[in-house]
């Protein structure tokens, strides 16, 4: 079901599936929650799926002179969808336990044991990984275990070069409204992509191109700013890079993120656009790193 969420900073547009863990999937630039629509699908067979527009992206709508769209403010917005969800999910658990019998103390002790753990399973891509990585840092009671395709992670060495070229080509074609060429360097960063793939229609590309000004213009000095030393994560990490995009700058700079960090790492199928180019594949791997 679609729903919103409202926020001292706007409304939020969200939509949930299936019933179980509670997952949260959070998307990247130039796209939306669409981006997850089959992978949720199949998900919600396992999980309750929330997906949402990031603030200011496609159906979430800021409030009137918001000028905050960091990192940071994305993690409270998802603090905030998780917060609605682990009310709404308490309130249905009470209404179940008043049309119950009366539970044995030893039935009792289990689902109170059971019920501790209440936090989400949380899955960022690209930029939505950083989110998730800013999401966990400030709030890990919030969260149980992260998985994060190629997160947009600040690199060190040659690579924190090549990407601080990356921003600066960005920014200059940026003010001169070239926003194609703005695409094309996100798409060579990624190293490639799935061909193969269905196109997208018409309404959903002008809302990609729109969601990728709103980037330029309003968070890419918060990403592009961000340092690994920014994350402190408590709750187990795990990084995912595609097989097919080695080469990409995306792919190299989350490998040394988990690398740096010490968290674990994993190679699957497919490109940087994983989620969205193969959803039985991405939901295989959050099944097998969330639930089994």
């Amino acid at each position: 079901m679609e729903y919103q969420v409202k926020t001292a900073h706007g409304t939020l547009f969200c939509r949930r599936e299936g019933s179980g863990p509670l997952l949260l999937l959070i998307h990247g630039v130039a796209c939306d929650s669409e981006f997850f629509r089959e992978a949720s699908a199949i998900l919600s067979k396992k999980f309750t799926v929330i997906s949402y527009d990031r603030r200011g992206y496609s159906r979430s709508i800021p409030a009137e002179g918001e000028t905050d769209f960091s990192v940071w403010a994305h993690a409270d917005d998802a603090a905030e969808i998780i917060g609605a969800e682990l009310k709404r999910k308490h309130e249905e658990e009470i209404c179940l336990e008043e049309s119950e019998p009366q539970m044995n103390g030893a039935e009792e002790q289990s689902k109170v044991k059971d019920g501790q753990n209440t936090g989400f399973f949380v899955a960022g891509c690209s930029a939505g990984g950083a989110v998730t990585a800013a999401l966990a840092t400030k709030y890990p009671e919030l969260v149980r275990q992260v998985f994060l395709h190629e997160p947009l992670m600040r690199g060190s060495g040659e690579l924190a070069a090549e990407q601080d070229a990356f921003w600066e080509k960005l920014h200059k074609s940026a003010e001169k409204h070239r926003i194609i060429t703005c695409m094309m360097h996100f798409v060579n960063a990624m190293g490639g992509m799935n061909r193969d793939k269905e196109g997208q229609s018409m309404e959903q590309q002008s809302r990609n191109l729109k969601n990728l000004e709103l980037f330029l213009e309003k968070e890419m000095d918060s990403f592009s700013n961000l340092k690994l030393e920014d994350f402190n994560i408590s709750v187990p990490v795990t990084v995912a890079c595609g097989s097919d995009d080695k080469t990409g700058m995306f792919h190299r700079s989350a490998y040394q993120a988990a690398e740096t960090k010490g968290w674990k790492h994993k190679i699957v199928p497919g490109y940087h656009n994983f989620a969205s180019d193969e959803p039985e594949m991405f939901a295989q791997c959050i099944v097998e790193e969330f639930f089994e």
